[in-house]
């Protein structure tokens, strides 16, 4: 990342804007003065209020009235976007840029009260500063406007790529910076730093099979989908009332989620207004549900009429292939513990306690995963026995214990390291010492099964 950016700094009259604006009930007429003592700003604000990309009906004349239209939160929005105008228009005039950000501000605000539940002042906002590290890209360098012109056709992290190559900073890191900068909420700044991640529209899937299966009294709905449960319900009882409104007995009918692809989840449009995960992951929007459930009503009567079009009797896919096991070599080197059993802490709180130890082994190509390769033995009276928690075998077959490939070695071999999580809860069982198992592999079935040195948790 370049050393030194020109990032505007944030104008004091803003400051003072946004101290009064975080108040619970705003003093209106302190916001028109603070407005009006910088004519620069009042002109430019009423200039803009007044463009036709904001559509209002009637001629705005004054700060209040602007207020008033608007509401404070869209007002304080365009002051952020007339003020950050001003600080680069000296760096060349960008008013097509600006425009078009008022019009992708309205655009984004009808749509979050017709689509979503999405505050529409925060997606006024969000349309409006979503590309604002732009002009701020445009003046740090000076070859930025040919440079965007080129890569205009690309998608978002294609261009965010290239700007990386270029100017080791793209313009939506820089747009972040400059929000933080700025004090913008932060649904605003990360909004804008996360652009890049989003899929470009190509890569969704755009054509989906709807499919009955009925067998005698009972029904089955594949469907590409992950759906949750309740739209499981309204999907399924949707079905089955066309087959009961033809006086057809069914008695069970269910969804098969995932099925011949994958869309993603389908909520119901409550679970989508709600959003968390299973919301958010309805890619489709919240009328996703009320859609499949639709068109297999559809399905359903058609079965009735028999205008159904049978399969063909032969369908052919061409699916690519990749391989990703390594290629075969020989190991010819010694099998050997390269250290003992130590413990180490989470550091975050997703994390989990773990013992590891690390061994030299076969290369990856010998090691024959599908086999148990690692276990933790507990010592007992009887000697040392696989340890069990709650019946189940703490081994590399299961979830406690995880096999890493750490390098590849000379002679074909390859540095290995076990991780035995969560070793607490058999603190009993190993009270008297544990040690981790590593089975044979490989051309050295013939070798002794390696040990780690004894510990205790």
């Amino acid at each position: 990342m370049p050393d030194s950016l020109l990032i505007p700094a944030c104008p004091e009259v803003l400051v003072e804007l946004a101290s009064v604006m975080q108040e619970q009930d705003p003093d209106i007429q302190l916001v028109s003065d603070l407005v009006n003592n910088d004519v620069g700003l009042y002109t430019t604000l009423l200039a803009t209020v007044n463009s036709p990309a904001l559509g209002l009906k009637h001629c705005v004349e004054s700060i209040p009235q602007a207020i008033m239209l608007l509401g404070q939160k869209r007002t304080f929005t365009l002051l952020h976007s007339v003020i950050l105008r001003n600080s680069l228009d000296q760096h060349g005039r960008m008013d097509r840029f600006w425009d078009t950000a008022t019009e992708v501000a309205g655009l984004c605000s009808r749509l979050a009260a017709q689509l979503t539940s999405v505050n529409q002042d925060k997606a006024y906002s969000i349309g409006m500063l979503h590309d604002i590290g732009i002009p701020v890209m445009m003046a740090n360098f000076p070859d930025y406007k040919d440079f965007l012109r080129d890569v205009n056709s690309l998608s978002l992290r294609e261009i965010s790529a290239q700007e990386v190559e270029h100017y080791q900073i793209d313009h939506f890191t820089l747009g972040y910076r400059l929000a933080k900068e700025w004090h913008l909420p932060t649904t605003v700044s990360k909004t804008i730093l996360l652009q890049p991640l989003f899929e470009p529209t190509e890569s969704f899937p755009n054509t989906v099979l709807f499919q009955i299966m009925r067998i005698n009294d009972m029904l089955i709905l594949p469907l590409p989908f992950e759906i949750t449960s309740e739209s499981g319900r309204r999907i399924s009882a949707r079905v089955k009332s066309e087959f009961l409104a033809a006086n057809q007995e069914i008695k069970h009918s269910w969804v098969a989620s995932v099925a011949n692809g994958y869309f993603g989840y389908s909520a119901t449009p409550e679970e989508y207004e709600y959003q968390s995960y299973e919301g958010a992951s309805t890619l489709y929007g919240r009328y996703s549900t009320p859609y499949i459930s639709a068109q297999l009503g559809v399905l359903a009567k058609d079965m009735q009429l028999e205008k159904v079009e049978e399969l063909r009797d032969e369908w052919k896919y061409l699916l690519k292939t990749n391989h990703f096991l390594p290629v075969l070599e020989d190991s010819t080197g010694i099998r050997k513990v390269l250290t003992e059993a130590t413990s180490v802490l989470a550091e975050e709180a997703h994390e989990e306690n773990y013992y590891a130890v690390e061994w030299q082994d076969v290369g990856p190509s010998q090691i024959k995963f599908h086999q148990s390769l690692v276990h933790v033995e507990a010592k007992t009276d009887q000697g040392w026995q696989v340890l069990a928690q709650d019946q189940h075998r703490i081994t590399d077959e299961g979830y406690d214990v995880e096999v890493r490939l750490l390098d590849t070695e000379d002679q074909g071999m390859g540095t290995y390291q076990a991780r035995w999580y969560n070793p607490e809860v058999s603190r009993e069982a190993c009270k008297a010492g544990c040690r981790f198992v590593i089975a044979k592999r490989g051309q050295h079935e013939q070798e002794k099964v390696l040990y780690s040195a004894e510990f205790n948790l």
